[in-house]
């Protein structure tokens, strides 16, 4: 039942945070409730044959109704649970930096996916396999590196060098590019605090987390 809750919680936190995807559900629900509307007035008042009317009246109907579920979903996505995200983050601890280690990637791949996730992502530098950008989230600005075969062949490093990043914590993130990348994901268990195994490493692949050791060394 928790895994449950804690399923819908960070479904709940990715919804309220697409507000550009929200705002088009909005726009498009509320349009194809006027659009309804408009097709029941014209059955009503400007066609004569009552059977046409009714088909177009029945499509009317069943135009607002979508129209208004997808307006809805829009309007609560930018506003009630922009409000429960809010309080949720509030309430976790964040850590200073994300770090996630990237099985069998390209650069590429991790850049498309990050230009859709951030405001603006620009390339700044790059010395041999490590590769800097600029990132923008929020009207926040920070630098991600990228270090290629940072252990052996198979690992990408990505770390991001802030706290204003979409994710609270290195596991919400590993989760989201093993989505978004179909592959294995893995970042450190705890926060990198003093006292904390560093073997303890998060494995996340085809929506399956788990708890492995790992040495990196």
């Amino acid at each position: 039942m928790k895994a449950k809750l804690q399923t819908l919680r960070r479904f709940l936190h990715q919804r309220a945070d697409n507000p550009r995807e929200n705002f088009i559900l909005l726009v498009t629900g509320f349009t194809l409730f006027m659009l309804g509307m408009m097709a029941i007035a014209i059955a009503q008042f400007a066609m004569m044959d009552t059977i046409t009317a009714e088909v177009v009246a029945l499509l009317g109907l069943v135009l607002m109704v979508f129209g208004g579920i997808l307006a809805l979903i829009g309007y609560i996505s930018l506003s009630i649970l922009r409000i429960f995200s809010f309080f949720w983050i509030q309430t976790m601890t964040r850590h200073p930096d994300i770090e996630i280690y990237i099985k069998n990637s390209s650069v590429e791949a991790i850049c498309a996916w990050l230009a859709k996730r951030f405001e603006q992502l620009e390339p700044i530098g790059r010395k041999g396999l490590l590769h800097q950008y600029q990132a923008r989230y929020q009207g926040h600005d920070f630098e991600v590196l990228i270090n290629e075969r940072a252990i052996g062949k198979s690992w990408i490093i990505v770390w991001f060098q802030s706290d204003k990043t979409p994710w609270s914590i290195d596991l919400d993130c590993a989760r989201e590019a093993s989505t978004e990348l179909h592959t294995q994901v893995r970042c450190i268990a705890s926060g990198w605090q003093e006292g904390d195994d560093p073997d303890e490493w998060w494995r996340v692949d085809k929506g399956k987390e788990q708890k492995i050791k790992w040495s990196t060394d």
